[in-house]
């Protein structure tokens, strides 16, 4: 289990407590090893204000600087190769034009909602080297070739990120993007899908 501890585990699954839990099954049964640590956290649904990619996902799934610092250059790519496939088959749940699970923004007569590509279902959040919030979105609407060539480059970005001596594609991407406390530097689609052509 490398750095991570209960309170700071390798890989985190966040999401809005109406979700049931069985909804995660295939992810977390290729996840599963006794050599990370896994926690799935319910968490109540609320209201937030802000900007809409500031705002949580129904879902996120984080994974920590310990998995790629420690996990991921001991074991290899086995367990690498599984978080992907696991995060490539909640594809059917959160995206698509019919998917199983949707969430919506709602607003007050006076709000004016945007149209926003990205999913509000669903993201994938982790950290920089130095310790910053990346957030990963996802449009909604992703064929299944653009959402496997789209996880397939944010996590190789992330594993370069945190295995590589060098500077990295990420590290590039994200090279004087606001440090504001609090704040994740987001990511989306199309820079990820960018590095695949």
């Amino acid at each position: 289990m490398g750095g991570a501890t209960l309170d700071h585990p390798d890989i985190l699954l966040s999401y809005d407590e109406r979700i049931p839990e069985e909804e995660f099954d295939e992810f977390i049964s290729l996840i599963a090893s006794d050599k990370i640590s896994f926690i799935k956290k319910p968490r109540p649904h609320g209201t937030f204000a802000g900007f809409e990619w500031l705002l949580p996902t129904a879902v996120i799934i984080f994974i920590s600087k310990s998995y790629f610092d420690s996990f991921l250059k001991e074991m290899g790519k086995d367990h690498y190769h599984y978080l992907k496939k696991g995060i490539l088959a909640l594809r059917k749940k959160f995206f698509g034009e019919n998917p199983e699970i949707k969430f919506h923004h709602i607003g007050s007569p006076s709000t004016k909602l945007s149209d926003s590509p990205y999913s509000l279902t669903f993201s994938i959040m982790s950290n920089t080297k130095d310790g910053r919030s990346l957030k990963f979105l996802i449009s909604e609407n992703s064929s299944p070739d653009i959402y496997r060539e789209s996880i397939e480059s944010f996590l190789k970005s992330l594993a370069e990120h945190h295995t590589s001596a060098e500077e990295d594609s990420l590290s590039i991407q994200i090279q004087g993007l606001s440090n504001m406390p609090g704040v994740p530097i987001t990511l989306s689609t199309v820079i990820a899908v960018r590095e695949c052509e």
